[in-house]
């Protein structure tokens, strides 16, 4: 495996002198997606496809971000690891899911172990402790429209559920190291917020479909006009989904109905603006959904179950840019049996927030705001041997400075955010970050904070009410900007401390899990994004980091000590974009795990490569033809634990009138 990563990395590096000189002296850069240029939505799909290819290198670093402070800032100018996934780039990178995009981002490890789950985690922390779902990474906020996502049942992503039409998805943009300060707790790890688009540029109708192996979904949108000052779209969804391959399966019994699942859903979404400037959004989005699990009993073979689940999210979000107050609340509903009996799941989750901006002069500003979260759980595990019916009641204040010294290019946020959590009681999030951005010599930063990770409904359960919550005290460094014509550089360096990391112990008396807050750690890294325009009519991106940690459990451990084991030491992508004339475009990409620590039981993770590939033809700007194969170089492989994911033929179309 090794030889790979060598020849992989240092083709990137070696590449990207002579790529640096293009046909052009301009430095275009496709800034996948984003506004036109005239700032307005005109109809078709070929809009999308010119912005791909007109956007100029500091046009990319100038992409809008909004996770960092809040407010709108350039890419280029903020002070953190951020990284943006446009939904061009997503279209063509042929992802069909928020999961599998997150393989383009540094840092960022993704694994598809079980046929409706995945893991998705920022700079460590593999496969963890949780019964409710062994897909238990629960160090990264994940966001949609800025509505929190997560099941407060284990703190983590039910990512089967989040079925989303990737087509009407604007970006993703993602942090990597802690963001608690401005988002509450459990952005432990990082933050990832999927902004939509807005229903004003998708007018019309679409219809999505998407055909393989083992996935397929159809997509209808409506989009069109309420009043001169509202727009709407609606949408409806049916996806489903085969199962894996048990990796070394000789028996030749067919496993085709063991975990396959599938997902319907629907919603709307609403846009609005009012005088001077007011904006405001409502959506909604509900699903149903069935999964087949499966279980090996030593004498039957599989036990098969089919788990029903159902829920959806309803949110409102109101600014005001002149007053600068912003007005949020969501309300997330989850229902659901798990393994047919052992767990019944029902938990609404409700989560409101006010927010103000004031200019405190010309060069600095105050944001504070508070926000409450309620949490109404009514859960059964095992059985109903346990059974937890708990209300939450979780508020947080947070206020942050933003400050420029003048005439120097220097610019501090400071920040701190107080939590009083139903579980593990008061705690502070602080922040300091500086950023430097001399002119022509890109943007320096350099950051330093604490973030804590809450208990989750199981824990507190497990953990007889006697949890605190995790903390991590992170150090952080990095250089953005064009390192020559036609090239970029992102550079991310860091170092994180924990303490109070949970561990999970087995009691002999109750034959039960029981949690404790007796584990520590560390580890540190480093990320590296390069973009480079070969061509006016070829891009490369790249995303590179490499990652080690340490944790102790303190204790008697049944997962922990697997932390380390289960995140790569190394991981590279390489990602190609070639358009060919007007109508037709060809991408490809290649994604590189490699290396991990030691496992105690001498079972480390897989390592491997995944080749993809997609043809696309626009014969017009109302059809978009793609054909793809994800994984071209393996028949199947496995990213973590008995299953494999198989090679992926797909063929999708794209109408619009």
């Amino acid at each position: 495996m090794s030889r790979h990563f060598i020849i992989l990395l240092s083709g990137i590096f070696l590449a990207a002198p002579a790529w640096s000189q293009s046909d052009s002296d301009d430095g275009i850069l496709p800034g996948f997606g984003g506004e036109t240029v005239d700032g307005e939505f005109e109809e078709g799909l070929d809009d999308e496809v010119s912005d791909f290819t007109e956007l100029d290198l500091a046009d990319l670093l100038e992409v809008e971000c909004t996770v960092v402070s809040r407010e709108a800032e350039s890419l280029e100018t903020a002070p953190a690891a951020v990284y943006i996934i446009t939904g061009e780039e997503i279209r063509r990178a042929g992802h069909s899911s928020i999961q599998e995009a997150l393989r383009m981002v540094p840092g960022v490890f993704v694994s598809n172990w079980n046929t409706q789950e995945w893991d998705a985690t920022i700079r460590g922390f593999g496969p963890g402790i949780a019964d409710a779902n062994q897909a238990y990474l629960n160090q990264v906020l994940i966001m949609i429209d800025g509505v929190v996502v997560y099941t407060p049942l284990f703190a983590g992503m039910w990512w089967g559920l989040q079925d989303f039409d990737m087509e009407h998805i604007e970006r993703i943009e993602v942090i990597r190291g802690p963001s608690g300060i401005l988002w509450g707790a459990n952005a432990f790890h990082g933050l990832v917020n999927v902004i939509t688009k807005d229903s004003a540029e998708t007018q019309g109708l679409r219809l999505s479909t998407r055909v393989s192996r083992d996935d397929s979904f159809v997509t209808a949108r409506s989009s069109g006009r309420l009043s001169d000052n509202a727009t709407f779209t609606a949408f409806a969804r049916r996806s489903r989904f085969d199962t894996l391959n048990f990796a070394g399966d000789t028996s030749g019994i067919p496993n085709t109905d063991i975990n396959d699942w599938g997902v319907n859903s629907g919603g709307f979404q609403v846009d609005g603006t009012g005088d001077e400037g007011r904006t405001w959004r409502a959506w909604a989005r509900g699903y149903e959904a069935k999964y087949r699990q499966s279980f090996f009993n030593g004498v039957d073979g599989y036990e098969r179950f089919e788990d029903p689940k159902n829920g959806g999210q309803l949110a409102f979000a109101f600014n005001d840019p002149n007053s600068g107050v912003s007005v949020s609340a969501a309300y997330v509903k989850d229902r659901q049996r798990l393994f047919n009996v052992d767990y019944d799941v029902n938990i609404d989750h409700m989560q409101f927030e006010v927010r103000r901006i004031v200019p405190m002069s010309d060069t600095s500003s105050v944001m504070f705001g508070v926000g409450y979260d309620r949490v109404d759980s009514d859960t059964d595990f095992y059985a109903g041997l346990v059974t937890a019916k708990r209300i939450q009641n979780n508020v947080r204040a947070f206020v942050a400075e933003t400050w420029e010294l003048p005439e120097s290019n220097l610019t501090f946020n400071f920040g701190l955010q107080a939590i009083d959590h139903e579980f593990s009681g008061f705690d502070l999030q602080p922040s300091v970050r500086a950023s430097w951005s001399p002119p022509g010599y890109g943007n320096f930063w350099a950051s330093a904070s604490r973030a804590v990770r809450t208990p989750s409904l199981e824990e507190e359960l497990y953990g007889s009410g006697t949890l605190d919550s995790e903390s991590v005290v992170a150090f952080e460094a990095g250089w953005r900007g064009q390192v020559a014509d036609g090239v970029s550089l992102d550079l991310a360096l860091y170092h994180n401390d924990y303490e109070d990391v949970r561990i999970r112990s087995f009691d002999p008396v109750t034959f039960l899990d029981t949690y404790e807050n007796s584990a520590s750690g560390n580890s540190e890294g480093i990320e590296l994004g390069i973009d480079v325009k070969a061509a006016d009519w070829w891009t490369l991106r790249s995303a590179y980091s490499y990652h080690m940690g340490e944790h102790t459990s303190g204790g008697l451990d049944l997962g922990v000590e697997t932390v380390d084991s289960q995140y790569p030491v190394h991981m590279l992508n390489l990602r190609s974009y070639i358009d060919l004339g007007k109508n037709w475009e060809i991408d490809t990409a290649a994604y590189l795990v490699e290396r991990f620590e030691s496992h105690p039981s001498g079972d480390d993770g897989p390592e491997y490569w995944r080749g993809d590939a997609r043809l696309g033809w626009t014969p017009n700007e109302n059809i978009r033809v793609s054909l793809g194969v994800q994984g071209f170089n393996d028949p199947s492989r496995s990213e973590f634990g008995s299953t494999e994911v198989r090679r992926q033929v797909f063929l999708s179309l794209d109408l619009t009138r």
